[in-house]
């Protein structure tokens, strides 16, 4: 996670992101479709302003829904595992060379 991100309540890790990239992409493109009236010969600002508006809608949607299906309950604290915890493990000790292996 980027370093700029804040750690608001009830949303969700990298949500910030994706919301407001998503957001973003939707104003803009409703700026350009039904705000903007200048014209121009080689774009189509109330087209490009829809497409983004498109976009936008798209981004947040499949993001919303990607959230919801990663979205796992809370796990409990007292876990089974196949595999000991960390403090369960038997004495190790550092694996030594052989002097008569060659």
């Amino acid at each position: 996670m980027g370093r700029f991100c804040l750690a608001l309540p009830g949303y969700a890790e990298g949500m910030v992101t994706w919301l407001t990239r998503s957001l973003l992409f939707i104003v803009a493109g409703a700026v350009l479709a039904y705000a903007v009236t200048a014209q121009t010969q080689h774009i189509d600002l109330q087209t490009t302003g829809i497409i983004l508006l498109l976009v936008g809608i798209f981004d947040l949607l499949l993001n919303a829904g990607l959230e919801l299906y990663y979205r796992r309950a809370p796990r409990s604290t007292t876990t089974t595992s196949a595999y000991p915890r960390r403090d369960d493990t038997y004495p190790t000790r550092p694996i030594r060379r052989d002097p008569d292996w060659q």
